[in-house]
């Protein structure tokens, strides 16, 4: 029975060394609640939606979270802002019975999410699927599908405002029964791609892509696969674009196209569920997450690196190359402030009396080691690895912290694109008016 114990110990503490190589740690756990989707304005300003019509609020970086009714207890599948007080969110909601219709919902904040109203609905068996926002007054939304994944009864539908969402407009041009739109990406207020899929015989057929060079006035079919190459649960496509030419596909694999979206190759194929997380902070650094992975490339999708999570996580937002967010299961909420590769662990609840900067261990050191500090007080904390010539190498620590001890691994496995030959680093830390610098050794 001893043998048992210590074995489920060992392998407990395996698993959570695991995802602390990850980068990622969980900052807020709600437990009462199913995250559908993330939208942060800055670093400090984010939104998160939940399938129960509620919406969480942050100012401070997630530190603090601000719980909102919209009002309708409908499942978001989008929510967008274009400032700290205007934004919308999208959705539906399914009765889930044969008479039944799926209904079709946006509603607008115009006080940071505080209140909400209604400025669209439809009952057309069609939820809204994603919306995006051009300007402050021209904003667009897709419809389509019925809950189920093939949807045996669906309807697709473009939709436009462009006086902030007083009136909306179909586009009666790309609208069609048996189809759905699932997902929207405008770069500017004249470039956009919508994406669809047929419903053909009760079952999904092939995929199209749409885009617009005009402001939605005029939409073109630029892509469109084999029935055979299609695949169910249309719903949970997504489309991205970096640029004008460079643009992402996610679902159960990650595709990419170089020509604006004309063709397409396959980027990722190893992700082990259908619903696929993607964001992209410019075309060659990106991060997708499915189940139990999330992965990071800096090379435009060419090579991917693992960056492993114990817990489930199904969309993933970043406002720059550090600072991320991911929504995992029953309402926990992750976060990276390293990009996904070094994670931040609270090694004590005692609370110091100084701020101090200890000496690596083990040092000298190949390839990895522990860099521990601590805080007496709440302060924003930044530590950071140069080389001998002051060339910053990586950023392990960026962001506000309480009074505490903690400690990093620091791997040069995780900044292999630098290629750190052996030699003398520094590591720097600063929180608040404290600045300390120490020495260490990479002997290879």
């Amino acid at each position: 029975m001893k043998k048992l114990i210590l074995f489920f110990i060992f392998y407990f503490l395996f698993f959570i060394n695991c995802f602390s190589q990850s980068g990622w740690f969980v900052k807020q756990n709600f437990p009462n609640h199913n995250f559908t989707e993330i939208f942060f304005i800055n670093q400090n300003t984010g939104w998160i939606a939940a399938d129960s019509g509620n919406i969480f609020k942050t100012t401070d970086g997630g530190e603090n979270w601000d719980l909102y009714d919209s009002g309708n207890p409908y499942y978001f599948y989008s929510i967008k802002f274009i400032d700290s007080q205007t934004g919308w969110i999208a959705g539906g909601k399914n009765y889930w019975n044969p008479f039944g219709f799926d209904y079709g919902i946006i509603m607008k904040t115009i006080n940071g999410g505080i209140n909400w109203s209604q400025q669209y609905y439809n009952n057309m068996n069609s939820m809204v699927r994603d919306i995006s926002i051009a300007d402050q007054n021209t904003v667009y939304a897709v419809m389509g599908g019925a809950s189920g994944n093939s949807g045996s009864s669906t309807f697709g539908a473009v939709i436009k405002t462009t006086n902030g969402g007083s009136n909306w407009v179909t586009d009666e041009n790309v609208t069609f029964s048996s189809f759905a739109y699932t997902s929207l990406f405008f770069l500017n207020q004249n470039t956009g791609w919508i994406m669809g899929q047929y419903n053909i015989e009760n079952w999904p057929g092939p995929r199209i892509i749409l885009k617009t060079i005009n402001k939605g006035l005029n939409w073109s079919l630029i892509f469109q696969d084999t029935v055979g190459a299609s695949v169910s649960s249309f719903q949970r496509f997504k489309i991205h674009f970096c640029d004008s030419q460079n643009g992402y596909i996610g679902y159960n694999k990650i595709q990419k196209s170089t020509n604006s979206g004309q063709n397409w190759f396959i980027s990722d194929s190893l992700l082990p569920n259908n619903d696929v997380g993607l964001f992209f902070i410019n075309k060659d650094t990106g991060w997708i997450c499915s189940s139990n992975f999330i992965k990071r490339t800096n090379n435009g999708g060419y090579n991917w690196t693992n960056q492993y999570s114990p817990y489930y996580v199904s969309k993933i937002f970043f406002v720059n190359s550090l600072t991320g967010w991911g929504l995992g299961a029953n309402g926990r909420l992750l976060k990276t402030t390293t990009g996904g590769t070094t994670f931040i662990n609270n090694i004590s609840n005692e609370l110091p009396d100084k701020f101090y900067l200890y000496q690596n261990y083990p040092n000298p050191f190949n390839p990895s080691t522990i860099i521990r500090y601590q805080i007496k007080e709440s302060r924003f904390v930044t530590l950071k690895v140069y080389d001998i010539l002051g060339k910053e190498i990586a950023t392990l620590v960026n962001e506000k912290q309480s009074q505490r001890e903690y400690e990093v691994p620091f791997s040069i496995n995780q900044f292999s694109s630098y290629q750190l030959p052996s030699g003398i680093y520094f590591y720097t830390l600063h929180a608040g008016d404290y600045i300390e610098t120490k020495k260490t050794l990479l002997i290879k």
